[in-house]
């Protein structure tokens, strides 16, 4: 670049730029003195090629132009990207990685770039631990704390055995938040209160080999089946109050001799209740398992809010339920949708089948064109793979067994689709994104090809973590706004990244992942709304209208939702269509961290590091990209500051 530096000198002026007469003497003119300036040699000369040529006569290497390409596009009437598309092609990565801007933002507009996220980070802590407060009631005791309760229950319940295998997980009541979502809902007492978190405990006499290929390796209440004798499980509230109880029997028994009565008492004590505030009734509810006892009570006090149901095979318990109004017996009958929810669903299913059909048909065609960037797809899909396949094996319930083979090969299988349809995505959408909206992934290109200290790279990711934290904001408000109006459960967290360190990490690795399936889809949409409308402003208005409409029928809330979907989907269209796929996927990463977890100003609580973890992370990426951003620049001129 330096040479190129002097030729250019030369072919413009016609003049050396350093004259000498010994090599010393000209090393010492390099490393000292500066060439004359272009437009004192040369009358009507464009600025910009003075600016181009001293450019890459500067000293420091770093300072120079990245490319032979990038001097050319620089070069008045020299842009490759201008020249590629009016003649009606598609520019290659290189070419578009060259084009654009080269200097970041100006210091004050970084400066307030920089303040926003800041501030909007403090504000999304107190908004969002008021948004979660609900949930956060609940978690009084840590998952190790609560396996230790479940285990100790166990052991009081007569299953002193020590099993081969355990694992426990936090998950949402779907029943309860319904319930409590519903106007209508009768108010329950602070101490009938249903638990909206519920921890799972489940012990075996086998390894627990989970079935469910959606998500390789996560052991839940069915899942392996309780079908095999001696396995158990436990539900807790976040307080450690017994839920429920299940326990296998033996499939062959010695015989039988006289059982003891069961000591029900021990249960009501693990569910927080007293048996004597209860009287006997007709049993109602059937278990699972086989039983030669029921019984059943019902409050003695009116209103009759809890209703528990029991079983015991030879004396000891296998069945124990706390039943309230919102419990729903889900072995009989589904759960009531919405016709709301019923449509959403329906054009969420219709929409994923036609994009996954129509990706392969325009990555085929694509390729067939030579347009697509298969080297970019390969690298990004291979990541996403790796990722995920990193996140799985931190949080998987891993045994030691043939059945980790299995676990391994579901895991792979499900991820390695993931990454393929990631690639035919990619390859469908990137060409013509390149083509037609070439400065939406100049940022992308130059962090493919290895320029990630581009000033404009760091412009674009201090935008995407404004964008995110701006975005989760929004949104927190709207659910604070809505849950005051309209009666709405809690606001749900990935509880699940709560279980420990290797899950808190697990999380933290599949946000980039899930942050580019969502970009290429959203792209996606854009393209093919593009393509039918042939309108840039008329397709992103459609963008918008689709998404806004999905995710009110989706919503619990239904229409009062409405306007705040509109402008959340209003200003990721902005982002998409002004700036790209850099700051988009920053900003859809960031807002998945930040509702990820359970955000809260009381830093004492055991749930409390993680989240305070995230929006630290948060703010030193907002540091590292402010200072890329202004380049070196000073944040005052000169002149002020004498």
């Amino acid at each position: 670049i330096y040479s190129l530096g002097l030729v250019l000198y030369e072919m413009f002026t016609g003049k050396r730029a350093f004259e000498a007469n010994t090599l010393a003497e000209l090393v010492r003119l390099r490393q000292e003195t500066t060439p004359t300036s272009l437009t004192t040699l040369v009358r009507d000369l464009d600025p910009a090629v003075e600016r181009v040529v001293f450019r890459c006569l500067e000293t420091d290497p770093k300072s120079r132009p990245a490319s032979a390409l990038a001097v050319a596009a620089a070069l008045p009437g020299g842009d490759p990207l201008a020249a590629a598309l009016a003649a009606g092609e598609t520019p290659s990565p290189e070419i578009v990685a060259a084009a654009g801007h080269t200097e970041g933002l100006r210091p004050a507009i970084a400066v307030a770039c920089l303040a926003g996220v800041l501030v909007g980070l403090t504000a999304m802590i107190f908004v969002r631990d008021q948004v979660t407060a609900e949930i956060r009631s609940e978690l009084e005791n840590s998952p190790d704390v609560l396996a230790q309760k479940a285990r100790e229950m166990e052991k009081s319940f007569g299953y002193t055995d020590r099993p081969v295998d355990s694992a426990y997980t936090f998950q949402y009541s779907h029943d309860v938040m319904k319930f409590l979502r519903e106007p209508a809902a009768r108010p329950i007492p602070a101490d009938r209160r249903p638990a909206i978190v519920q921890f799972e405990y489940r012990s075996s006499p086998r390894y627990l080999l989970p079935n469910s290929f959606g998500s390789p390796g996560e052991v839940t209440k069915y899942d392996p089946p309780p079908v095999l004798s001696g396995m158990r499980s436990l539900e807790l509230d976040g307080r450690g109050r017994l839920l429920s109880f299940h326990a296998v029997p033996p499939q062959v028994e010695k015989p039988p001799g006289s059982p003891a009565p069961v000591n029900w008492d021990v249960l009501f004590a693990a569910a927080g209740l007293k048996r004597s505030d209860f009287e006997e009734d007709p049993p109602q509810w059937q278990p699972l398992s086989g039983f030669d006892d029921r019984a059943a009570w019902v409050e003695r006090a009116q209103p009759r809010y809890l209703r528990v149901e029991a079983a015991a095979w030879r004396g000891k318990a296998v069945y124990f339920d706390v039943i309230g109004p919102w419990s729903r017996p889900g072995r009989m009958e589904t759960s009531r949708r919405s016709f709301g929810e019923q449509l959403g669903q329906i054009l969420g299913v219709a929409f994923v089948f036609l994009m996954v059909l129509g990706s392969c048909l325009v990555a085929r065609y694509n390729t067939k064109k030579g347009r697509g960037d298969r080297r970019g797809a390969s690298r990004v899909a291979a990541l996403v793979f790796g990722v995920y396949m990193f996140a799985w094996m931190l949080s998987s319930h891993h045994i030691p067994s043939a059945g980790e083979t299995i676990m391994i090969i579901h895991a792979v299988s499900f991820f390695a689709v993931i990454a393929g349809m990631l690639w035919i995505l990619y390859i469908a959408v990137e060409p013509y994104v390149r083509r037609h909206w070439p400065h939406a992934v100049v940022s992308w290109t130059r962090i493919l090809t290895g320029r990630r200290k581009d000033p404009v790279v760091s412009t674009h990711l201090l935008i995407g973590l404004l964008f995110g934290v701006v975005w989760s904001l929004m949104a927190a408000i709207a659910i604070l706004i809505l849950k005051g109006q309209a009666g709405a459960g809690a606001e749900e967290v990935s509880i699940e990244s709560l279980l420990g360190f290797t899950h808190v990490a697990s999380a933290f690795a599949a946000v980039m992942p899930n942050a580019a399936l969502s970009v290429m889809v959203f792209f996606f949409l854009l393209f093919v709304v593009r393509v039918i409308v042939r309108r840039e402003r008329t397709a992103a208005v459609l963008f918008v209208v689709i998404f806004t409409a999905l995710a009110t029928l989706l919503s619990p809330n239904s229409w009062m939702a409405l306007p705040f979907n509109f402008v959340q989907f209003a200003s990721l269209a902005f982002i998409l269509t002004r700036f790209g796929i850099v700051p988009s996927f920053v900003g859809i990463a960031v807002a998945n961290l930040l509702v990820g977890f359970p955000l809260t100003t009381d830093i004492s609580a055991w749930y409390a590091g993680p989240a305070l973890f995230a929006a630290a992370l948060i703010a030193a990426a907002a540091i590292f990209a402010f200072r890329g951003a202004i380049a070196g620049r000073p944040l005052f001129r000169e002149e002020l500051l004498d």
